[in-house]
């Protein structure tokens, strides 16, 4: 069953629950450990600054018809402030649903599925599912979402920000490219030294549907998904999932490419002879995004020849993501990021890495997390990627949130 008809995803008091074809969706989750904050989970009190950025980005994308759904998830009888404020702010575009209970809940398990409440389950995914990124598996409950999004929803990290203009270019194509591609899930991959398949959960377009959820709250209780990281979230479990489902078809030749069989009158699967069946995945496959649908900043290299707004980056991208640490609200937040002129300084990430190494406040982080290419320049003590947040990926953000506070000033 779904999470709607299990009566567990509620919606903001004195509204009623949206049903929309199309929706972005983000996760809010609590702080499960205030001396440790989990940096891939939106947690509601260190996330606050990031959340209004993100809707901010996407304001001129949003309708009544293809909305931001805000999905609060264990928080109880409580509610963050962050999502209640938006969601006055937008009464029209934004909705916020909570579910109290998190995914390990039992109520939730039942809802899932009956036999997983009593399910035998592994020690070791449990522990594993239950760490310091525990928030990041409770993106799994957005394929919960069946009934309220009924056709696909674009999930986004609370570290992404979109660039307005791309986005309301790209928008129309990107929410239809599950059906053109005959496929139900579809995300950005990017190389690894350990996986052939691999992708980003960042941001990622789905279909929510019931059996989904079902079939990846199974495999994440049952201990049988591949860790790829020293540090196991989603991630790894959906990389796993959609690993042994079939790529979609990509290209209109294989969509429209038919198969017969002469000598019967039939074809290979048994449909009479004039019925034409395309060589295609089944929907329930994986398709690729392309690239520009995640763009990680210490991906991207600066455009050439320099130019006044050099710090731009490419123009083509739709949507940027924050990877690693610090994340960009948490350095603008910081007084010793900015010269006396009140410029962001180039050197800011160094800086802040010094700061944390003085107060002894950093959280260590293993830097295999971000590969060996990083290596020089991070800081693998202190958890700090200073080749995650180039100057002109953190003036971005800067100019974005600023954008943002000038626009609902009054």
């Amino acid at each position: 069953m779904s999470l709607r008809d299990c009566g567990l995803v509620q919606p903001q008091r004195g509204k009623l629950l949206p049903i929309v074809d199309h929706a972005f969706v983000t996760v809010v989750t609590p702080n499960v450990n205030a001396a440790n904050v989990g940096t891939d989970e939106l947690a509601a009190d260190t996330y606050s600054a990031a959340l209004h950025t993100l809707a901010c980005s996407l304001n001129s994308t949003l309708s009544a018809h293809r909305p931001l759904i805000i999905l609060e998830i264990g928080f109880g009888m409580k509610r963050p402030w962050s999502s209640r404020t938006l969601a006055h702010d937008h009464h029209d575009t934004i909705h916020v649903l909570s579910i109290r209970d998190d995914l390990f809940s039992p109520t939730v398990l039942a809802c899932i599925s009956p036999s997983l409440a009593t399910a035998m389950v592994d020690p070791s995914a449990l522990r594993a599912a239950r760490g310091a990124r525990r928030g990041t598996f409770q993106k799994l409950l957005v394929w919960g979402l069946e009934g309220v999004v009924q056709r696909s929803a674009v999930y986004l990290d609370g570290d992404t920000l979109a660039a307005p203009a791309n986005l309301r270019r790209e928008a129309p194509s990107l929410f239809a490219q599950l059906e053109m591609k005959n496929a139900s899930f579809s995300a950005v991959g990017f190389p690894h030294s350990q996986a052939r398949f691999y992708f980003n959960s960042g941001i990622m377009l789905l279909r929510p549907a019931a059996s989904t959820m079902r079939d990846l709250a199974e495999l994440l209780l049952s201990g049988a998904w591949t860790d790829y990281d020293t540090n196991p979230s989603e991630q790894d479990l959906l990389i796993t999932y959609w690993a042994s489902h079939p790529m979609a078809c990509t290209r209109r030749s294989e969509r429209t490419s038919y198969r017969f069989t002469q000598s019967s009158g039939r074809n290979a699967t048994g449909i009479p002879q004039g019925h034409r069946k395309p060589l295609c995945a089944p929907s329930h496959s994986f398709a690729r995004l392309e690239w520009k649908f995640n763009c990680r900043p210490q991906s991207i290299p600066l455009p050439r020849p320099a130019v006044a707004d050099e710090y731009r980056g490419p123009s083509d991208c739709v949507f940027f993501h924050y990877v690693g640490e610090p994340k960009p609200w948490q350095l603008l937040a910081w007084p010793g990021a900015k010269d006396a002129s009140g410029r962001l300084r180039d050197d800011a990430v160094r800086r802040y890495a010094a700061f944390l190494t003085r107060s002894r406040t950093a959280t260590p982080r293993s830097s295999a997390h971000h590969g060996a290419q990083a290596k020089d320049s991070y800081y693998a003590e202190r958890g700090i990627c200073e080749r995650c947040l180039p100057p002109w990926a953190l003036r971005l953000y800067e100019d974005t949130a600023t954008a943002c506070i000038t626009t609902h000033t009054p």
